[in-house]
């Protein structure tokens, strides 16, 4: 009886250990699946990039969220006297270039003009970030982000004006980013109809950017 017993005892502890296995397999499918695997990378390439001691104090004084400031960082900022040649588009001979944003798809690079003017090289900092924050955001975020933009930039003749140096491709996310750094700081300015759709795109900038810590500035054209 007592090597029955011992019998039924193992018995059950082997039905336990499939069922303790496929627990194990689901919690890590749980994991996998619900990972921001584009943050992971993000916050990898934020502690392994090579800043100047320029560069670094510089980010520290930028009102980005720790998720701002992260991409900030991960996107390989530098300061420049001469952009790289994927910042020369020909679309864009006619502009004042101060800064830049380009990436490959793996790789990406925020270039920011050696200016002695620091308010207007955060303004350029928020602006190229923001660029890579966009291409953040999922696809139906990107579309609702798109049309409330596209009705932003409807209203307002200075934004229509810029947007014919941009193809249809690439107009929501220089929208995305001139709204972000240079509008949205200084609402006063704004018609009522730009102010409530500002409001609509408000907390998806507060996952990148602190808006009231933003000192408004002239508006500039970038890349």
């Amino acid at each position: 009886m007592k090597i029955k017993g011992i019998f039924a005892n193992n018995s059950a502890k082997t039905h336990l250990i499939p069922c303790f296995l496929l627990i194990l397999a689901l919690l890590f499918a749980a994991v996998v699946f619900t990972a921001d695997w584009q943050q992971i990378r993000d916050q990898q390439k934020a502690q392994t990039g090579q800043l100047t001691p320029e560069m670094q104090h510089f980010a520290t004084q930028l009102p980005f969220t720790p998720r701002g400031r992260t991409i900030f960082l991960a996107a390989n900022p530098t300061f420049v006297s001469n952009f790289s040649a994927e910042c020369h588009e020909p679309s864009h001979q006619s502009l004042k270039i101060d800064g830049c944003y380009f990436t490959d798809g793996t790789n990406e690079q925020i270039e920011i003009f050696d200016h002695p003017n620091s308010a207007q090289q955060k303004t350029v900092a928020i602006h190229e970030t923001l660029h890579a924050a966009y291409n953040r955001l999922d696809r139906q975020k990107q579309a609702t982000t798109c049309s409330i933009l596209q009705e932003f930039a409807a209203t307002n003749q200075q934004l229509q004006a810029e947007l014919t140096h941009y193809s249809a491709e690439h107009a929501c996310t220089e929208l995305f980013a001139r709204v972000g750094s240079e509008f949205a700081s200084n609402d006063a300015a704004l018609s009522d109809q730009n102010r409530e759709q500002l409001s609509k795109l408000s907390p998806i900038y507060a996952e990148f950017i602190n808006i009231e810590s933003i000192t408004p500035s002239v508006a500039t054209l970038d890349n």
